[in-house]
């Protein structure tokens, strides 16, 4: 579902009108604005004066300065605008504030959500105006969200409270923010992670979350915890991991990682035909140079010695190659690759030597005793002999 504002009586006709709700356009009033009248939600533009000495609009609020006429704008998300004037009355009732007092010592715990008000005791006059835009020096700390306050973490911020009416009036408190004890502790980190890869490590106290204020370490497993609370695996299997917090000692928790070697279905299919097909036809090739030219029991034993070696060499560039890196995964995955290359030329030779054998039992004769002259020197010695002819 999506929701649908029309900017005018008609979508293709007319342009949007901007206004205020409030009739009442007097010092130290305030108002809401309105969009053709209320048929579009206000929502869809922000607001701006282009006189903040006359009318300051905060937060999608107009608030009425002094007396004189300012200009609004409203803008909408393709950029375009619409402008409109207001005439500020005078107000003579009008109270400015002159002082203000806070309560004393204001220290909360992390989490803490209230109204910034509430750090008020006093206000010099009470039946002044109470009208503040809040900030916070300190956001990691104390958070303000509009009128309102949120303790983060531990430590002081500067709260600073200064009036939308005059702005030469600004009065500062310190917030002290300590951290709520946690009672509880549960990691939220992947339950995968990939060989040679890493995940983040994350973990949530209660009743506030503190992310940061825990030590972590391999319980078992081949892994290990780098900067940044990453966990880089580095073999098959599962790791598990526990971490302790340090606002609470004997708060621990633990989870157990599964090493894969694949992401997803596209990153398998990938590894399968880049590097296990491949290899394959290298192992056939690397069985049938060393079949032709050794006896079968020593090409079965030395072609897999052969394949391994170029398996782990090929990784081993990779290794040199920026970008690309070493994975003893992928060294596996090329050697049963060759592997399986052998195996389907031992199957090609052996159903080869069983049609010889069904034609005739000397032809297959006659093809052992050719085969037994076919060494590398002898393949040699008859091309030197051919080259001399």
């Amino acid at each position: 579902s999506f929701n649908v504002s029309c900017q005018g009586v008609s979508p293709f006709e007319g342009d949007p009108v901007a206004s205020l709700k409030s009739t009442n356009i007097a010092v130290g009033g305030s108002s809401a604005f309105l969009l053709n009248g209320g048929k579009t939600s206000a929502g869809v533009a922000k607001y701006s004066s282009l006189n903040e000495d006359i009318v300051s609009v905060v937060d999608n609020v107009a608030y009425f300065v002094a007396e004189g006429v300012a200009t609004l704008r409203a803008t909408f998300e393709d950029n375009s605008t619409t402008e409109f004037p207001v005439s500020v009355q005078k107000n003579d009732a009008m109270v400015y504030l002159n002082g203000l007092d806070f309560v004393e010592k204001p220290i909360y715990l992390s989490g803490v959500k209230m109204e910034a008000a509430k750090l008020i005791s006093a206000y010099k006059p009470e039946n002044a105006i109470k009208k503040f835009v809040i900030t916070s020096d300190n956001p990691s700390v104390v958070t303000v969200n509009g009128q309102n306050l949120t303790m983060k973490d531990k430590g002081v911020a500067n709260v600073t409270f200064t009036s939308i009416y005059d702005k030469n009036f600004s009065k500062t408190i310190a917030v002290t923010v300590d951290k709520t004890t946690p009672t509880s502790l549960e990691i939220k980190s992947d339950d995968v992670v990939m060989l040679n890869g890493s995940i983040t490590l994350k973990v949530k106290h209660s009743p506030v979350e503190y992310p940061n204020d825990v030590k972590w370490e391999v319980v078992s497993g081949f892994g290990r915890i780098t900067d940044g609370n990453k966990l880089k695996a580095e073999f098959f299997g599962k790791i598990k991991v526990r971490c302790q917090s340090t606002l609470n000692p004997e708060l621990t928790a633990e989870k157990v990682i599964n090493v894969k070697l694949y992401s997803n279905f596209y990153s398998f299919v990938r590894k399968i035909l880049g590097h296990f097909s491949l290899f394959a036809c290298l192992g056939l090739g690397i069985y049938g140079i060393t079949f032709l030219f050794t006896t079968p029991s020593y090409s079965i034993v030395i072609s897999p010695g052969i394949s391994f070696i170029c398996a782990a060499l090929c990784e081993m560039f990779q290794a040199c190659t920026p970008g690309r890196y070493f994975t003893i995964g992928d060294v596996f995955i090329n050697f049963f690759g060759t592997l399986t290359g052998i195996l389907i030329g031992i199957l090609l030779v052996a159903v080869f030597c069983l049609i010889f054998r069904l034609c005739s039992k000397e032809k297959l004769n006659n093809l052992k005793e050719a085969y037994s002259w076919v060494t590398i020197r002898t393949v040699f010695f008859k091309h030197k002999n051919n080259k001399k002819m």
